[in-house]
């Protein structure tokens, strides 16, 4: 089998820079196993940033060679931020933190949310924190964003938004509003601190799959301000970010023409989204990361994982802008060691160059 020959940094910044790479490198989008392998509650994970990039720093001990900084953050937020109640994982009914009080209980309370300060309580401090821990240990800050439609359904309730959409459609602008402000808000403050060129911003998308609402609601409820947000960071000087396009969005996909997402930046998909095609979308400029079955991942061989992979690296691998091979959404707590083993042996099996 091929060995590596470069560093996971340097292999990551050579496929930036648009450079030769030894092989396609290996994100892993793990939080929770990470969490597992290094014996931390996932409760601890989230609720302590140092435990968060320990348990980073024994995964990349234990599976030598997968690239990518650590991961932190869960996507359910917003609730929490704006006065609502969550509850952290500390047994096996979920893998990440679950609000359990929303801050808003019907429409007629949209109009006196208050946007709140993210250097309160909430997700955006402990995201604050992990980034000056990263920072000091030569890492990258990190602004987690998720998206302005996902803090909104964090903030009324996910069941409540797709009623929303129909029955207070002004309410739930109102809320998307207030939504992007507050990610605003948490921009400015990473970015004063640490410097635009030295963050990374992740966005995410679940709520906007088309498994929920269509591609006309995704264009009338959500594009103007995800638009909006990405107009903001560029105008602050943000030159990367990570946007997980999770689900089935492939009716989404022609209103991200006009969405500016800085070059260079990492689009992964989730197994329902075609690699080239995505690929074919958004260009030459971006690199597509994905999108192995986290069904496979948790529940299979590492033979049908190293088949899975080959898949995606047969898609990926040749693509203008790079391709990371990496799984379709977060990596599944329960996944056997063995198969992220096998991810990295069918990157240097089948994506070396």
């Amino acid at each position: 089998m091929p060995q590596d020959k470069m560093t996971p940094k340097e292999r990551l910044l050579a496929l930036i820079q648009k450079k030769p790479i030894d092989r396609i490198p290996v994100i892993p989008f793990s939080k929770g196993y990470s969490a597992r392998i290094a014996g931390i509650s996932r409760g601890d994970f989230y609720r302590y940033p140092e435990k968060a990039l320990l348990a980073d720093a024994k995964l990349k001990k234990r599976h030598p060679g997968l690239d990518g900084g650590a991961s932190y953050g869960w996507a359910d937020y917003g609730a929490w931020d704006f006065g609502g109640e969550i509850k952290f994982p500390f047994n096996d009914e979920s893998q990440t933190p679950q609000v359990i009080k929303t801050p808003i209980q019907s429409p007629q309370d949209a109009a006196a949310l208050e946007v709140p300060d993210p250097r309160g309580n909430g997700i955006m401090q402990l995201v604050f924190e992990f980034s000056k821990l990263a920072r000091k240990a030569g890492g990258r800050a990190m602004i987690y964003l998720v998206s302005p439609g996902n803090c909104a359904a964090s903030i009324i309730g996910k069941k409540n938004m797709l009623k929303w959409i129909i029955k207070h459609p002004n309410e739930l602008h109102q809320v998307m509003r207030k939504a992007v402000d507050y990610q605003k808000a948490a921009a400015d403050w990473s970015i004063a601190e640490f410097g635009a060129q030295n963050c990374t911003v992740y966005l995410g998308y679940p709520i906007e799959s088309n498994q929920l609402i269509s591609p006309v609601h995704f264009k009338d409820f959500f594009h103007p301000y995800i638009k909006e947000l990405h107009q903001y960071l560029v105008d602050c000087g943000i030159k990367f970010c990570i946007e997980h396009i999770c689900g089935n969005h492939k009716g989404n996909l022609k209103y991200w023409e006009d969405i500016p997402i800085p070059q260079r930046s990492i689009i992964s998909v989730g197994d329902i989204m075609d690699i080239r095609q995505t690929a074919d979308f958004f260009g030459k400029d971006y690199i597509i990361a994905g999108n192995v079955s986290t069904e496979i991942l948790s529940a299979a061989t590492p033979e049908q994982v190293k088949e899975e992979c080959k898949r995606c690296i047969k898609q990926g691998k040749d693509l203008p802008g790079g391709f990371i091979l990496m799984p379709a959404c977060n990596l599944p707590t329960v996944t056997p060691p063995e198969s992220v083993d096998a991810m990295l042996q069918a990157a240097r099996e089948y994506g070396a160059y």
